[in-house]
């Protein structure tokens, strides 16, 4: 009888508590006749407001996050469809051209990856220990195949160690790796095709069904600028690892990355020559690797791309080494 009483009496305390202001009890809260179930009620209604609210704000965030991935998409497209294919009658835009590709390139990549990236697959997937340390894996087997690959071709075309051309090998290595990734961008172009399929099929019902829901009539922009962007950076990628970087060329784009990165106009210790670069080689950088330059303009773009701007057909000039005995004056 007594813990019954003792109960009663701590509930209505709770309720007092619950109730009241700390005013006076003559000046009573206007909420001081709600019971604890009014009270409850009004937290949840609380609760689902914010709820609501944090619903909206989140949907908010990914419709903006939404249009500026779309702003990157198009600006990249217009890059590379626009000034990056050449042509135009502004000679500074023609003459920037393949900048203008590269960077439209760049932004047609971030687009893409960051669209997948926000897919719910992916999203999935990163999550898994297993797929992060195969994926780290097999990044590292394929910068060290690369790197293996890069070093063979430079010692063939120069009968020298690698590592004294640095700069050609970072570059061949990039080269290389990325015609391993062939896979991914086979990957890529099912995207495309599955991302106009889902287009397609969104318009036939857009354009049909009057039922379909207002939050699903919004045209998707985004799917339709995935696929046409993975198109053209799985292009691009096909044409150039195809044409660019195909084994017969290899040497050669070796040898005048080389000319261009590693190789010196001069050695303080042998008479210059025109038509020649220099090559410090050894562990004590006493001995010079003397090569011809080679006819033909070497640039970039003529590394980047299978366009020869009018170069010869190349075969390799003889090299030779001398020791450099001589000291600076």
């Amino acid at each position: 009888m007594t813990s019954s009483t003792t109960s009663e009496k701590d509930i209505h305390s709770i309720k007092d508590e619950l109730t009241s202001t700390g005013m006076p009890h003559k000046e009573k809260s206007p909420y001081s006749a709600w019971t604890i179930k009014d009270i409850l009620i009004s937290m949840q209604v609380r609760a689902d407001r914010k709820d609501a609210s944090d619903r909206v704000k989140h949907h908010q965030e990914n419709y903006e996050n939404n249009w500026n991935l779309c702003v990157v998409g198009v600006l990249g497209l217009i890059l590379v469809i626009g000034p990056g294919r050449g042509g135009s009658d502004i000679d500074w835009i023609d003459q920037n051209a393949f900048a203008f590709l590269v960077a439209g390139l760049v932004a047609c990549t971030w687009f893409v990856l960051m669209s997948l990236e926000r897919g719910s697959l992916l999203s999935t997937l990163s999550r898994f220990t297993m797929v992060r340390v195969t994926t780290g894996f097999l990044f590292a087997a394929g910068i060290a195949y690369a790197t293996s690959e890069a070093n063979t071709v430079l010692n063939a075309v120069f009968s020298v160690d690698a590592s004294s051309m640095p700069l050609a090998r970072a570059f061949l290595v990039a080269a290389l790796f990325l015609k391993l990734l062939w896979p991914a961008f086979v990957v890529l172009g099912i995207i495309a095709v599955i991302s106009l399929l889902m287009v397609s099929a969104h318009l036939k019902w857009w354009v049909k069904d009057e039922r379909f829901s207002t939050e699903y009539r919004e045209f998707p922009l985004r799917t339709l600028l995935l696929a046409v962007a993975a198109i053209v950076v799985a292009a691009v990628y096909t044409k150039t690892m195809r044409q660019a970087f195909n084994e017969a060329d290899l040497p050669e784009k070796a040898y005048r990355l080389a000319m261009q990165l590693d190789f010196n106009p001069s050695a303080y210790c042998l008479p210059t020559q025109a038509g020649q670069r220099y090559l410090f080689i050894g562990s004590n950088q006493d001995k010079v690797l003397i090569a011809p330059i080679p006819l033909g303009e070497a640039t970039l773009q003529s590394f980047a791309t299978a366009k020869s701007q009018g170069m010869p057909d190349f075969s390799l000039p003889p090299v030779h080494v001398v020791s450099c005995a001589s000291s600076p004056t």
